[in-house]
């Protein structure tokens, strides 16, 4: 016996419904996202590069001056060293010739700079790219995000140490001190920021740790 429409019952062979659209979430991390990230990940890669140690040894082969900024240290009896050029307080120091180890320092501590920020973002891209995949709680997440933290932890300590002394030989091309050396200048800027970010990155790595292992949990009871 045919089903009875009765009024304000929806009929089944209605077809004039409006399909639902699928609802589209805007924070949602899709492949034009994931292809813009690399793309300014490769560029920031090879600005790292670039200034830390194509600009240095450029500016070294053709004669250029060593320019850097320093603190100005305090004391009447100090004076700036022939041929050199500095502001008092905190500006840019000039020396128009500078000694080899100057500029050897200089691209030690840009070498440093420019493979702890490239060793960063590869890190960070293998996260990336397996989080779009699906594989958020991936053991090799784990293992990258160690390592993140070690590199923020250790690799800033080390570029903020060797940035102290090449702002000590700085200072001591520039400004005369009778009877005294600077072997160092605390130069931790964005430093602390890095260790910051490294002790977040313990911590994220100990969650997906935690995570990866729920869903081994998991996926054994299926």
């Amino acid at each position: 016996m045919p089903r009875r429409y009765r009024p304000g019952r929806q009929s089944p062979h209605r077809t004039d419904q409006r399909p639902t659209r699928p609802q589209i979430d805007p924070l949602r991390f899709d492949r034009a996202d994931t292809i813009i990230t690399g793309v300014v990940m490769l560029l920031a890669s090879l600005g790292g590069l670039w200034a830390g140690v194509v600009s240095p040894a450029l500016a070294w082969a053709t004669g250029r001056p060593f320019t850097r900024t320093i603190d100005a240290p305090d004391g009447a009896a100090l004076r700036s060293n022939p041929g050199s050029d500095a502001v008092a307080e905190s500006a840019a120091a000039t020396i128009p010739s500078p000694d080899a180890p100057l500029w050897i320092a200089r691209l030690i501590e840009g070498g440093l700079h420019a493979a702890l920020l490239v060793a960063i973002l590869w890190l960070l891209w293998g996260v990336i790219r397996s989080v779009t995949h699906g594989r958020a709680f991936d053991r090799a997440n784990v293992a990258r995000l160690r390592w993140l933290a070690g590199l923020l932890i250790l690799g800033a300590a080390l570029c903020g140490s060797v940035s102290g002394v090449v702002s000590g030989m700085t200072q001591n091309a520039v400004f005369v001190r009778p009877g005294t050396t600077v072997m160092f200048e605390a130069s931790f800027h964005w430093h602390l920021l890095a260790i910051g970010a490294g002790l977040l990155s313990a911590c994220l790595a100990e969650a997906f740790r935690r995570g990866a292992r729920l869903e081994d949990d998991v996926e054994g009871l299926v």
